[in-house]
């Protein structure tokens, strides 16, 4: 029969795996990063100058007071537009 150490590692080893499994590829790889810095030269332009730029996929072009989801992605670019029509701010997540 088993004793309680026994159960117990069993018990940890399961949970670990468990675990494991769930976590995102991208957490166990090594971190994706944005082009942000590559875009930088853009800040305090007019928006309309984004329409001339190709932007990498999954950029969002975030206007003022534009709900967005909280979710951190480090391999997406978000461009914050500001309340004047300028190109505020250039960032991961």
């Amino acid at each position: 029969m088993f004793d309680t150490r026994t159960l117990l590692i069993c018990g940890a080893l399961v949970g670990v795996t468990a675990c494991e499994q769930q976590m995102p590829v991208e957490v166990i790889g090594a971190p994706q990063e944005c082009a942000a810095d590559s875009f930088q030269h853009l800040l305090w332009q007019p928006q309309d100058f984004l329409n001339g730029v190709t932007l990498p996929k999954g950029t969002r072009v975030i206007g003022p007071d534009t709900a967005v989801t909280m979710d951190y992605r480090s391999d997406r670019m978000n461009i914050a537009i500001g309340k004047l029509g300028r190109i505020e701010r250039i960032y991961c997540g």
